[in-house]
Parts: structure tokens; sequence; C-alpha cells
């Protein structure tokens, strides 16, 4: 496979609800979007969400690196999904950051997939199953729009749940109880801090959380702070599991997480981490020293970014949860028809396997 072209547009679509965490705020969804065009005229659709507060990158940065290995990009051969690999986990990462890779990552397999007539999950020698479980994630809101968002969200049967909280403990609380007066206590409820914390926070927070069940807590800390993450965890032992995301990247990042003894999940995100084969990689390496991994979403992926979840959990062992595929629950709209996204009963129910992502051309609104 030759590419002949390489184009990036930046898709904002307007959310139906207000996003919310403790780092960040968002009326509109935040993709970049690549299309490769192959020799034969086919195109090959690539979805990442960078965030600054993330990977450090936004959609100039991502532009920008794009833009600089094009002509690297269209004087390569792409033979086969080994070259796939090999372009997206040695070469790219020297040039570009981890949601750089990945919309190119994703384009360079949706134009293979369609190019060869081969389903996705067949040319990643994945087998997809025929359900997929997800769980709710509540954004950050007042107590009182806190209650307010689960009288839309009892509509749908999660399983689990995750819920943003900050540092104030008595807003926190009240949080959680309007959480539980539509999911019960038998539904597992985890939160998550996105940096919030500082250490006395955490130390005042965690045991009324215990009270409430909850032991699950996600990057309490700003990244940098891996050491004060894992005195957390040995300060509490076996009552908590940390889960790290916003200081979980690169596979460096995991090893240094690893090292340190920071958590004990991390929360995988294909966007963040390079797209599919470098999720994979973190995830093994994760597995290999006794460390549980969820899949989560950033807020406003496409189904783009959906499916490729799916291929990684195919791909991958166990998770823990699965987060996103709100489709046009939360998009105005999507730019697969119809959207991959959740049913009444918190699940994506699939088909038949198809080539590429699902995307059409002509698919911007």
């Amino acid at each position: 496979m030759k590419i002949s072209k390489i184009s990036v547009r930046r898709l904002q679509i307007p959310l139906r609800l207000r996003f919310e965490q403790s780092n960040s705020r968002a009326a509109y969804s935040d993709s970049t979007i690549v299309e490769i065009n192959t020799g034969n005229n086919l195109i090959g659709y690539g979805e990442s969400c960078p965030r600054p507060y993330v990977t450090g990158e936004d959609f100039v940065t991502v532009s920008r690196d794009i833009h600089d290995v094009a002509d690297l990009l269209k004087q390569t051969a792409f033979k086969s999904i080994e070259d796939i690999r090999e372009c997206v986990t040695v070469v790219l990462p020297r040039h570009m950051g981890p949601a750089a890779v990945c919309a190119v990552e994703l384009a360079l397999l949706d134009a293979w997939s369609k190019e060869t007539g081969t389903p996705m999950a067949a040319a990643l020698g994945a087998t997809l199953p025929a359900r997929v479980q997800y769980a709710g994630v509540v954004p950050l809101r007042s107590p009182e729009g806190a209650a307010q968002l689960m009288a839309l969200m009892r509509h749908f049967a999660f399983k689990d749940l995750k819920l943003k909280i900050d540092a104030n403990l008595d807003a926190n609380l009240a949080r959680i109880d309007a959480v539980r007066a539509v999911f019960p206590a038998h539904i597992p409820l985890r939160v998550d801090v996105n940096c919030a914390w500082s250490w006395d926070d955490a130390i005042r927070h965690i045991p009324a959380l215990l009270k409430k069940g909850i032991w699950v807590i996600e990057q309490p800390f700003p990244t940098g702070q891996d050491a004060d993450a894992a005195r957390l965890q040995r300060h509490f032992g076996d009552d908590i599991c940390l889960m790290a995301d916003e200081s979980l990247t690169t596979p460096a990042t995991a090893r240094h997480l690893l090292q340190q003894q920071a958590c004990r999940r991390f929360n995988l995100k294909v966007s963040k981490h390079g797209g599919i084969f470098n999720t994979l990689s973190i995830y093994r390496m994760a597995r290999a020293q006794g460390i549980t991994c969820q899949l989560g979403a950033h807020f406003g992926e496409t189904s783009i970014l959906t499916a490729a979840g799916i291929t990684l959990a195919a791909m991958a062992g166990p998770l823990t949860a699965m987060e996103g595929g709100l489709g046009t629950h939360l998009l105005e709209y999507d730019l697969v028809q119809p959207s991959l996204q959740i049913d009444a009963g918190g699940a994506i129910l699939l088909g038949g396997e198809r080539e590429g992502w699902g995307v059409e051309e002509n698919i911007y609104v």
C-alpha cells in the first residue's frame, strides 16, 4: 500500500451535555481527523483526541507533526500489518507525540483494511465479541447538577460507574449520594480526581470514600507526583486501588509507574498511548507486573475511536471496565452512520465484521 496524500482536519462537534472534570470543561468535542489517500484512490480515516493536559499535544502540534512526516510516510511501502506496526511503534514516536501517532495509525489501518478487503478485526488477528458492556461516567457537576444528571443516566442499565470529583469533600459526598439514589450500592462506583488533590486532600478524602464503599481512585495527584502516589498506595495498602491516567501516556511513563509502584491499575486510552499497537504494548507490560487495566475514553470520541477501542479490547486480555461508546448520546452527530454507541443496557451489540472503521466518504456535517 502506497500513500499519495495525507490531510489533517480539526473536528469540533457540539455536545448535547456540557462535559466537565476538575482539569477541563467543554461544550464541544475536539478531535483530530487524519485522511490517508492510497494509490488506489481509497481513503483511510483516523482519529485522536489531543489533550494538552495529558500528552501536551493539541491540534496545532499534531497537525504540524503529521505534516513534518508526510514525505516519510509517502515514501514508505506498507506491505503488511507488521509494516504498519513497525512504523507506529518504532519510527513515528521519534518524530511526534502519542495523539499524532494514534491518528496516523488508525488511518493506516483503515486504509489497509479497505485496500485488502479484509475486515479490520481479521486483519489484526482479533475475534470481536457479540456484545461489549460499558461503564457509565458521571461528569463533574454541583451536587444539585449531579442529581439532575442522574435523572438522565437512570435510563441506562450500567453495571458499574465512574464519578468525576474534585477537592471539595462535602460536595463530593453529596455527589456520591446523588449517584447512589439512582444506582444502589451493589453497582460498583469508582472516582476520578483528574489531578485535583494535594496530599492533605487525599488523607482527608479516602477514609470518607471507603465508608461509602469506594476504593478505586483514579489519578489523585498531578502528573509528575508519582512518588506521592506510591506513598499514598503504601499508606492505605490493600484498602485502596490507585489508578493512573494523566500520568500514563507512553511506554516510558508506564515503566516508571511500575518501578515506583505508584498504582495498581492503568486507565488505558488508545488516543493518549499512540494507537492500538502502543496501547497493547503498555497493557502487556502492566499485566506482566500484576497490574490490572481498564479501557478509558476521552470525552467526545467519535465512533472511529470507539471501534478502535473495541478492537484493542479484543486483542488484549481481561479489562476491569470499558468506558466511552456514547456516540450521539453525547455528540450532536457522528462520523459513522449509524453511530457505534451503547444501548439502554449500557452495551454495544456488534454485528458482522466490516472493513475499516465504518466511515464512508462525505462524512463531514
